[in-house]
């Protein structure tokens, strides 16, 4: 039987590995080379990680509901969009020859992606009440404007991740537009569809959460860095895929925006644990 703490040593390596995959991806396509595996494998570990983490800190049946609400409200959200031009402020279309396989236009892959900067967004959040030591919003202590106030952090956290993103993958070729918009080619309208999406997902755990409460608490604090240390090497990777396209304002705004949240975070994390 494996032990909390090296449990807690397992996740950090398929952390890494989920880091690494992704980055040498970046450095083989600058160079002009191409591994399919590793771009599997750079899709496959955040995946796995997403998985693991979510059932090892809040058991399988929570684990559910905190991750497939994101995954069929981005999917359907994302058909919409594709299809009809609502939700995210416009019509746009994805490259198949980047994303992969579709479903009613929609790579297969965008609703893991959904569900991914979710559960990261969500953790985050529930970080700052950890370093904090502010108890989770739940009927005994009915902090219902807490409650509100944590669900609109998430939408803060998870559409800072698409300002800096969109801008990349627009120039990338990975999606396209068709009307364009005010932000760089983009409608402003995606990113409130984005913050409709995050706050829809992480509404309905957190007010699950409210009326019952989850017993099963994370059991390191060490688990609860993940999410803010991969969202440090999004940025990392957005601003790397950014500086390789020539995109240095974007590059500015989002580095702006993201470092703000990661700064925060760990200046609370660090008076935590000298607390």
């Amino acid at each position: 039987m494996i032990n909390n703490h090296n449990k807690v040593k397992i996740f950090w390596v398929l952390f890494g590995l989920s880091v690494f995959f992704p980055l040498f991806d970046i450095v083989l396509n600058f160079f002009g080379l191409y591994f399919s595996v590793v771009t599997i494998l750079k899709f496959c570990f955040p995946i796995l990680i997403l998985c693991l983490h979510s059932i090892f800190t809040f058991g399988l049946f929570n684990s559910i509901l905190l991750i497939i609400p994101p995954f069929i409200i981005g999917l359907l959200f994302e058909i919409l969009g594709v299809n009809f031009g609502v939700v995210f402020g416009g019509s746009y279309f994805y490259n198949p020859s980047s994303l992969g396989p579709m479903i009613f236009n929609v790579p297969v892959l965008i609703p893991f992606f959904w569900s991914f900067f979710i559960y990261t967004g969500y953790l985050i959040t529930s970080s700052f009440l950890v370093w904090l030591n502010i108890a989770k919003p739940n009927t005994k202590n009915k902090s219902i404007w807490l409650l509100l106030l944590l669900i609109i952090i998430d939408g803060v956290i998870v559409t800072a991740i698409d300002i800096f993103m969109d801008p990349i993958m627009v120039a990338s070729k990975n999606w396209t537009w068709i009307g364009g918009g005010v932000y760089f080619g983009i409608p402003l309208g995606n990113f409130l569809g984005w913050f409709l999406v995050t706050i829809l997902s992480t509404g309905i755990f957190r007010v699950y959460e409210y009326y019952f409460p989850i017993k099963k608490a994370i059991l390191s604090t060490d688990l609860l860095l993940i999410p803010i240390v991969g969202y440090i090497f999004l940025a990392l990777i957005f601003s790397i895929l950014a500086f390789s396209l020539g995109l240095y304002i974007i590059m500015a705004i989002g580095l702006i925006i993201m470092l703000s949240i990661i700064l925060t975070n760990l200046y609370l994390y660090c008076k935590y644990r000298l607390s």
